[in-house]
């Protein structure tokens, strides 16, 4: 039932931001890379630890609707085991490989600083969609063979942080089934069409 919702969700969001491209005279897209760690919580926590990622992904703001920009974006994370758990567990390895899609809005408020540079406080959410795979790895004396688990995630992510525009700080809580983590990006961004 939730990943019905979820589906339906994401289908409205695109046959929203297919209609808004019309909307205004100036319009941007932009292009951006993100790069920072991602720490674990819940389940995850208790076979991982902190893990890295990034992502590209690209955003679309209008004149109509500004502040609000959509984005979409493809990434890609790792999160390697925990020394706790190879200690407890028969595991003498475990490793989480994690391909995902996000699309979503962010919403710019006001700049807090205007004097050097402006810096403005930020807020997104959006859905995301995950293919993870984990290799399990077992000590010698249990004669086990390694497995690989694959796994399809529907969930999604919510955050903020500060926009400097070319330059965000951004910290997320990502949901997904048995893999939640929060993580923390640095994101670059460029123009790479503008229209006025």
């Amino acid at each position: 039932m939730i990943k019905k919702i979820f589906i339906l969700l994401f289908l409205l969001v695109n046959a929203a931001f297919s209609q808004m491209l019309k909307l205004g005279e100036a319009k941007g897209l932009f292009m951006s890379v993100a790069t920072g760690p991602r720490f674990p919580v819940g389940a995850l926590a208790s076979t991982h630890t902190y893990g890295v990622g990034f992502d590209f992904g690209f955003s679309y703001g209008d004149n109509k609707i500004v502040p609000v920009f959509f984005y979409a974006k493809v990434g890609y994370q790792n999160f390697q085991g925990s020394q706790d758990y190879y200690r407890k567990s028969d595991h003498s390895g475990i490793s989480t490989d994690m391909i995902y899609f996000n699309g979503g809005i962010r919403y710019y408020f006001p700049p807090v600083i205007k004097q050097f540079m402006i810096v403005m406080p930020v807020v997104d959410a959006g859905l995301m969609f995950a293919y993870s795979e984990t290799l399990h790895q077992y000590r010698l004396e249990f004669q086990k063979n390694s497995v690989y688990e694959d796994e399809p995630k529907f969930g999604f992510q919510i955050g903020g942080g500060v926009s400097m525009f070319i330059l965000d700080v951004l910290a997320y809580y990502n949901y997904l089934p048995k893999s939640q983590f929060i993580s923390v990006e640095i994101r670059a961004r460029v123009p790479i069409f503008v229209n006025y």
